[in-house]
C-alpha cells in the first residue's frame, strides 16, 4: 500500500498510455541509481525502498516535460499517415489461385478454398466436385422454424395482431398430469388466440402425417382457437390444403412456402400477411 503522496510502481504498467510506465521508470532509475552509489552495503535480496515507490510529483511531471508525448496529439492525426497508402480492392475469381501451401501455411488452405467459392459465386451441393470443402450439418427443422417465426414476428408489427414465438401453455386440466404445449407462433388479439402456426420440415409423402394433424388439434383445442396452420416447405408438400375437423370448429390449414426460390423471404412474409388477415377478420367460434 503506498503511503499519501506516493504511488506504487507496479500500477504505472496499467496506465491507459504505455508512456506513463516509460517515464515513471527511468526517472526513478536515474534516482535509483545514485542511491545505489551511496548505499553499496545493498546486496541481493535486501529491500530498497526507493525501487518499491516512485513520488507522485515525479511522475506527474513526466507527463508535461515531453511536449511530444501522445497526450498532446489532436484528435484524428495519430498515426493516420500509416494508413496514406492503403486502398479498396475488389479480389476477383482467381485472386487466391496458384498458391503453395506448405506447414507453415496450411491452416489457410479451408479459409482460402471457402473464400475462393464465394468470389467464384459458387454454391455448395450434395453432388462430388473439384473444390475441396469441409461438411456441415444443418438443423433444417430448426432453421425452417425460425425462418417463418421471424417472418411472423416481422409482419404482425404493422397489425392488430400480436406474434408470440414458441409461447408456452397447458394441455392437461388439472388434477391431471401436467403436460405443456409450445407451437412455433400463436397470434394474439389482446388476451384471444387468433390463430396458432407451426412449422414443418419434412415430407408429408402424398398425404399429411395423422401426428401431425393430431397436434394441430390439440393446439387448436387447448388454446380455445379454430384456426391451426402448418406451414411445409414446398419441395415437401404436394398442395394446400383445408381440413375440417369433424364434430370440432377447428380448422387444419396447411400451406407451402417456397424456400428454393431466390425470394423466398418475400414469398413466407406474404404469407405471413395472408394469415395474419384471415385471423384478424374472421371471428372465432366458440369451442365446447
Amino acid at each position: 500500500m503506498a503511503v499519501p503522496g506516493e504511488t506504487e510502481a507496479g500500477s504505472a504498467g496499467t496506465q491507459p498510455c504505455r508512456g506513463i510506465a516509460w517515464w515513471a521508470h527511468r526517472d526513478d532509475a536515474d534516482e535509483r541509481g545514485s542511491q545505489l552509489s551511496r548505499s553499496p552495503q545493498n546486496h541481493i535480496g535486501s529491500k530498497d525502498p526507493h525501487a518499491l515507490k516512485i513520488p507522485a510529483r515525479r511522475a506527474e511531471c513526466s507527463l508535461t516535460e515531453n511536449a511530444r508525448t501522445p497526450f498532446q496529439a489532436e484528435p484524428g492525426q495519430v498515426n493516420l499517415r500509416h494508413f496514406s497508402e492503403v486502398g479498396l480492392r475488389t479480389p476477383g475469381p482467381k485472386a487466391l489461385s496458384g498458391r503453395a501451401y506448405n506447414r507453415m501455411n496450411d491452416d489457410y488452405r479451408l479459409l482460402h478454398d471457402l473464400c475462393r467459392l464465394f468470389l467464384a459465386n459458387r454454391a455448395i451441393t450434395e453432388d462430388a466436385g473439384d473444390w475441396r470443402f469441409r461438411g456441415f450439418r444443418l438443423d433444417m427443422n430448426e432453421l425452417f422454424e425460425r425462418f417463418v417465426t421471424e417472418a411472423f414476428w416481422s409482419v404482425a408489427k404493422s397489425t392488430c395482431l400480436t406474434a408470440h414465438p414458441q409461447k408456452e401453455d397447458r394441455l392437461s386440466q388439472p388434477p391431471s398430469a401436467p403436460i405443456r404445449i409450445r407451437p412455433d407462433v400463436t397470434l394474439c388479439e389482446g388476451v384471444r388466440t387468433a390463430a396458432v402456426v407451426d412449422a414443418k420440415y419434412k415430407r408429408t409423402e402424398d398425404k399429411l402425417a395423422n401426428h401431425d394433424l393430431y397436434q394441430a388439434i390439440a393446439y387448436g383445442t387447448a388454446l380455445q382457437c379454430n384456426r391451426v396452420y402448418l406451414l411445409y416447405p414446398a419441395t415437401e408438400c404436394d398442395a394446400d390444403a383445408t381440413i375440417q375437423v369433424r364434430h370440432s370448429p377447428i380448422a387444419i390449414h396447411v400451406r407451402r412456402i417456397d424456400i428454393g426460390d431466390p425470394r423466398c423471404v418475400s414469398h413466407v412474409e406474404q404469407a405471413a400477411r395472408t394469415i395474419l388477415g384471415e385471423a384478424a377478420e374472421v371471428p372465432p367460434a366458440p369451442i365446447r
